[in-house]
């Protein structure tokens, strides 16, 4: 009996230490789902970023803070009374979709590699993705999707104050409407969205804050690790009362156009009637006004196939081939007959 109670301490001790070990090592596997990464924390600070897969963390020092997805999102937003430059209230819906910044690997000199250092990136579906850019999505915001999707709401409505919709946009679509060769005017809108988005989201590389002067402490540009890999703007609003007043001007121009051409057509007109009427008393010697007319009004009615009676206060007599329904001239005249 007294050699068995040692042996069983023994057992209890070792199969104690055992399942204290086993605890200890089952609490610290981790595994983080694909699609996702992880933020480690070690004694309340960032220590590094998981990658998808199973990894082991130190019990009682390292924890997991964070689990940040890497798939793209997409969402459709509804803006309504954005103000453009030319004080028009427009609604109109958006489509973006954003994820964690792509890295995109450069070539760089030996001496520049020398001094810099290697910037550790997570391969996942054939990409690479930064961990600073984790890091700053998961920790220097509250909500890297919420704040992605207000910086696109701010940025645009911040571009359509400066632009004038009823140039750019408003007449663009209408002469498209009628020509579609015409470039659509949103595409180009919604590329120039999407670089401004960006330089918001993703922030600017040292080379762009160097050519643009920017200091590197300047925070607007930093950036926290998102791109917005597109903007579609579409279902464009304009308030009804400016399309009412663009459709009256748009008519009222019109309008002033026809009467314009109307009013050059009729000058032309009466320019060619002169012209003829010269070209007729010349060709046939009509130098008298009254000689001219008694020719128009015989030629009228023989042209419609009747015996024209004297025109008023003409004597037939004097008339050479009034009768024969030929042209007459006034022998007082001395002109000859047409």
């Amino acid at each position: 009996m007294d050699t068995i109670l040692p042996v069983l301490f023994f057992v209890l001790f070792i199969g104690l230490i055992g399942g204290i070990v086993y605890t200890i090592f089952s609490r610290g596997i981790r595994i983080v789902p694909d699609g996702s990464v992880a933020i480690v924390e070690r004694n309340g600070e960032f220590n590094r970023v998981l990658a998808p897969g199973r990894h082991f963390l130190f019990p009682l020092l390292d924890r997991i803070s964070k689990m940040v997805e890497l798939k793209e999102f997409e969402e459709t937003l509804q803006i309504d009374n954005v103000l453009t430059g030319d004080m028009t209230l427009i609604d109109l819906d958006i489509s973006i979709t954003f994820r964690l910044a792509h890295y995109r690997p450069r070539m760089i000199k030996r001496d520049e590699a020398e001094v810099r250092r290697p910037r550790r990136v997570i391969l996942w579906n054939k990409i690479l993705i930064a961990e600073d850019d984790v890091y700053k999505a998961a920790v220097s915001v509250d909500n890297w999707k919420e704040r992605a999707k207000r910086d696109a709401v701010t940025t645009l409505q911040d571009y359509f104050n400066t632009i004038n919709y009823r140039e750019e946009i408003y007449r663009s679509e209408q002469e498209r409407a009628r020509d579609p060769s015409v470039p659509a005017p949103l595409p180009r809108i919604s590329q120039a969205l999407t670089s401004l988005v960006n330089e918001k989201t993703r922030g600017l590389s040292e080379d762009d804050r160097k050519k643009r002067g920017i200091r590197p402490e300047d925070p607007r540009f930093r950036g926290y690790g998102v791109e917005l890999t597109s903007l579609t703007i579409s279902n464009v609003r304009p308030d009804e009362k400016a399309l009412q007043l663009w459709d009256a001007e748009r008519q009222a121009r019109a309008e002033a156009q026809i009467r314009l051409i109307k009013a050059a057509s009729d000058s032309r007109i009466r320019e060619i009637e002169a012209q003829n009427e010269r070209l007729i008393r010349d060709t046939l010697g009509l130098t008298n006004v009254s000689d001219y007319l008694t020719w128009r009004y015989i030629e009228a009615i023989r042209q419609s196939g009747r015996v024209a009676p004297p025109p008023p206060g003409v004597n037939v007599g004097d008339m050479d081939g009034y009768n024969s329904g030929g042209y007459a001239v006034s022998r007082s005249q001395n002109t000859p007959a047409g």
